[in-house]
């Protein structure tokens, strides 16, 4: 697990200590059905198993639905920078696993700055 990862896995860990963590799930939800992505997760899934679920549908959507793919990352708005800076070179596992992390990260930034500014 690199550091981008651990910062991101303690930005969850901090939302939970903080009140926050329901309030990220529900903009995953909100997010996903608006890319009309289905996700099967409830809102009080546990972080580790949201990490998880993120990843096996990062992963379908890559494998099967490429455009829905493209879709979900642009509803969510995530780095384009960041993705071309991903050097996977055919791990699949990996790459998937780093576009989760880059798709909680900007979901964080969203609960942070909703927060901050209201």
């Amino acid at each position: 697990m690199n550091s981008e990862e651990k910062n991101t896995l303690q930005s969850i860990h901090d939302l939970q200590s903080e009140n926050l963590y329901e309030m990220l799930v529900q903009q995953i939800i909100k997010d996903f059905r608006f890319a009309n992505v289905e996700i099967s997760f409830s809102e009080n899934v546990s972080p580790d198993n949201l990490v998880l679920e993120l990843f096996q549908i990062i992963k379908n959507l890559l494998l099967k639905d490429y455009n829905a793919y493209l879709n979900l990352l642009y509803r969510i708005d995530v780095s384009e920078k960041e993705l071309k800076n991903a050097t996977f070179k055919d791990n699949i596992e990996e790459f998937c696993k780093h576009v989760c992390f880059l798709i909680l990260k900007k979901e964080i930034q969203k609960i942070y700055y909703r927060k901050k500014y209201q």
